[in-house]
């Protein structure tokens, strides 16, 4: 029992340092990133799945990714980072940490809420258990013209940003309800507030909200121009 809570600790930091890693990382041909933790090995695997020949910029954007992981002490990095075009099937034995909205959802996403129970208190640790939430909310809902998804909230309101590029259709409409109603789920004490906005590349994202997904885009560089820290 102490390994397993050990295991979720381990975890549950990867998870939050991945999710701010993954900030102005997200190319549109990532279809998905898998992760696991081998305590007995003492090794931390991540996988990249690419819709397109993994290039030097697929490359670049991927090693960014990894060396921005909080990775437990004494542990091996093993990754892999490879073309595997829609709709081959994403492999189904590890963690599903990051997954992009697709034709057929994968039956994995339940197993990686599974293995993603948040350990985290509403109460002390507000801002890692939104995360941690939004991590998991967000697996098969990511769409190419989704540009951000910003957060501020107060005693009782969370207030989620989604910032799209081009017109906002009612599929990304019906999509952004439905991660509302799962955040719901798990925050059933609080309005949530849902905002949506039209604000085509190259404007710059309003600052102060604290980011949970931004996609890469060429004029940003690698990273927002913003803190993903900031409420």
């Amino acid at each position: 029992q102490k390994n397993n809570v050990i295991m979720q600790i381990n975890l549950s930091y990867i998870v939050l340092s991945l999710q701010i890693a993954l900030l102005g990382a997200v190319n549109s041909s990532l279809r998905a990133i898998t992760i696991n933790l081998d305590a007995a090995e003492r090794e931390f695997n991540i996988s990249f799945f690419y819709d397109e020949k993994v290039n030097d910029h697929l490359f670049d954007l991927a090693s960014t990714i990894i060396a921005e992981i909080t990775i437990p002490w004494g542990y091996i990095v093993q990754d892999k980072i490879i073309m595997l075009k829609y709709p081959e099937k994403i492999p189904e034995e590890e963690i599903l940490i990051f997954y992009r909205k697709e034709g057929k959802i994968l039956a994995n996403i339940k197993k990686a809420n599974e293995y993603l129970s948040c350990p985290y208190s509403e109460k002390k640790y507000f801002s890692a258990k939104l995360r941690f939430v939004m991590q998991k909310i967000l697996l098969g809902t990511i769409t190419s013209n989704m540009r951000g998804i910003g957060l501020n909230w107060s005693e009782n309101v969370i207030y989620a940003h989604f910032y799209y590029q081009d017109e906002v259709s009612e599929k990304d409409k019906i999509n952004m309800h439905e991660i509302m109603q799962k955040l719901f789920m798990y925050f059933p004490n609080f309005y949530i507030h849902l905002r949506h906005y039209r604000m085509d590349e190259p404007i710059v994202l309003p600052q102060h909200q604290e980011m949970v997904f931004f996609r890469y885009e060429e004029e940003y560089g690698q990273k927002p121009l913003f803190s993903p820290k900031k409420r």
